[in-house]
């Protein structure tokens, strides 16, 4: 006796389910799986909605802080600050905030390759 046929026959009392009943719960079974595949159809459905969403682009910072200046030039944060003491690297004071326009990085690396040119 398998292990399924075990079960039907201790719920019967230990009689072998007849043709019928067998019939009848794999039908069940079967219906419960189809509505189980139907279920996780549809969330594929809504996951490729989702992803063919456009996504918002991210904000690009145009000021910079000190430690961020001076990992996009490669150099040390003292050296950025001195920079913008001798006047080679523009920055702009927000508040107590002092911070280094993108354009005033790219402005300084333009005049290195003109120097190095």
């Amino acid at each position: 006796m398998t292990k399924s046929t075990a079960t039907l026959s201790a719920i019967r009392g230990g009689e072998e389910p007849t043709a019928e009943e067998v019939a009848a719960r794999i039908e069940r079974r079967l219906g419960d799986a189809q509505r189980e595949i139907s279920e996780a159809f549809a969330e594929l459905e809504i996951l490729a909605r989702m992803a063919a969403r456009p996504t918002q682009p991210a904000v690009q910072r145009r000021l910079l802080t000190a430690a961020e200046a001076a990992e996009v030039l490669g150099i040390g944060e003292s050296t950025v600050h001195g920079l913008r003491l001798a006047g080679e690297l523009a920055s702009v004071k927000i508040g107590t905030a002092r911070r280094f326009p993108v354009e005033a990085i790219d402005d300084y690396i333009a005049r290195l390759s003109q120097k190095g040119a």
